[in-house]
């Protein structure tokens, strides 16, 4: 097998990270690449592994994520798993997931749990990560007790849309990269998608991943604009909030897009090949955004 090639594509999270520092950018996207072989340079490797880490607030919500989309799974296989239950193998999996993290297993083992208050030292206290599991358990319960859940569960599942771990669609010869958390086909033909959110903030999300959404349903399902809806709903306030994107709104999003990808590819060596030089690509003159950066490590440590 030939080795893998770093394929241009753009995504609303790659875009956020473009616009918060070009360094950041090019570690993420150019400058980990290929650090998961075994005889890849040690700086490459360790922006590799670097790059793998997630702040205990990102854990939290993306083991969220991973326990509504088995419950759903599960749901649709004609059997609901028990909620105590649920619950009881999440608390564990996260002990697990922290005690690896904390002995920084991470270095031998990529996959495994990567928490960037474990990397970097960061004093938590005890009642922080307590709290933590805690709002995990909210969310969990919060799912199951929802109007939302029992909606989805009263749906035919024939109008249930298959949702895979990668989906994208093409933009003017670009690939953009979407993750869509579920999404069904109501009775009328509407595609409706449901985001799950599980940040304290009630903050509305970004028109341009409503709009990154809704593309790609136009894309996929072959529908009108009109006829795609999305939910934000957030499982610790108990609260949706319904987004429907007119015609001008997508036009203006598809220019935003634009211009972030002919962006992104002027600060390339080679455009065609996507091929990029560190050197292009300024660091940030904001310490704050630093401080929180995966890569600090290396990039504050260059002269």
């Amino acid at each position: 097998m030939g080795k893998l090639k770093n394929e241009f594509s753009w995504s609303n999270s790659r875009n956020s990270v473009f616009r918060e520092c070009r360094r950041k950018y090019y570690y993420s996207y150019y400058g980990h690449w290929g650090g998961w072989e075994f005889d890849a340079p040690d700086e490459v490797r360790q922006i590799y592994i670097l790059g793998k880490l997630k702040n205990r607030f990102m854990w939290a919500g993306g083991v969220v994520h991973e326990v509504i989309k088995n419950v759903l799974e599960e749901t649709k296989s004609g059997r609901v798993p028990l909620m105590n239950r649920l619950i009881n193998l999440t608390r564990e999996e996260m002990r697990h997931g922290f005690e690896s993290s904390k002995n920084k297993m991470y270095w031998q083992d990529p996959k495994s749990c990567a928490l960037f208050e474990h990397e970097y030292d960061a004093e938590v206290k005890d009642e922080k990560w307590k709290d933590l599991w805690k709002h995990v358990e909210t969310c969990i319960q919060n799912f199951y007790s929802s109007d939302i859940f029992d909606m989805v569960k009263n749906i035919d599942f024939s109008l249930w849309l298959p949702i895979e771990e990668f989906q994208a669609f093409l933009f003017e010869d670009t690939k953009i990269n979407v993750k869509l958390d579920f999404a069904y086909r109501d009775r009328n033909g509407s595609i409706i998608i449901i985001d799950w959110k599980t940040g304290k903030s009630e903050r509305a999300g970004s028109d341009i991943q409503l709009g990154c959404y809704t593309l790609f349903a136009i894309d996929h399902w072959n529908v009108d604009s009109e006829k795609v809806k999305t939910i934000e709903y957030n499982l610790y306030h108990k609260r949706g909030i319904t987004n429907k994107l007119d015609a001008g709104e997508i036009e203006e999003i598809k220019g935003y897009m634009g211009k972030s990808i002919r962006e992104m590819k002027s600060l390339l060596a080679d455009p065609v090949q996507n091929i990029a030089s560190q050197d292009n690509f300024a660091k940030t003159l904001n310490r704050e955004i630093c401080s929180s950066c995966n890569f600090k490590r290396i990039c504050l440590s260059e002269v």
